[in-house]
């Protein structure tokens, strides 16, 4: 008896559903840069982290994946900053109330903020 397999570079959508149900990804690796977003294993670094601030007896607060942190302004909490894939390329904007952004630092404030505020309310596990 002869098996065949059929090899996908690309899986489809049932296949992608499949993956992201059974591996917790909510994209499959894909394009250029998407074999070194999965070596970088963000996942593991969470871990990793979390079980060091466990040991030394630090806080350690899981901010939602969702959290529009480069998007919001730091200055005033209104949401305007760059979207999409083209807002990526943005690394400064300018917010309606007259503060000026770089994304990487504005992103830090924002989620130091809300880490404060997810320990603040007692649900860091989040």
């Amino acid at each position: 008896m002869q098996l065949r397999y059929s090899f996908r570079v690309y899986p489809h959508a049932t296949q992608r559903t499949a993956l992201a149900r059974a591996f917790g990804c909510a994209r499959v690796a894909k394009g250029k840069r998407g074999k070194s977003v999965h070596d970088q294993s963000p996942g593991m670094f969470a871990r990793t982290l979390e079980a060091k601030c466990a040991r030394y007896g630090r806080t350690f607060a899981k901010v939602s994946r969702w959290f529009p942190s480069t998007q919001l302004c730091s200055a005033c909490g209104s949401i305007e900053g760059p979207r999409g894939l083209e807002g990526l390329k943005v690394r400064h904007w300018v917010c309606s109330c007259g503060a000026v952004h770089d994304r990487d630092e504005n992103a830090e404030l924002n989620l130091r903020r809300e880490g404060r505020r997810i320990v603040a309310e007692g649900r860091p596990d989040t």
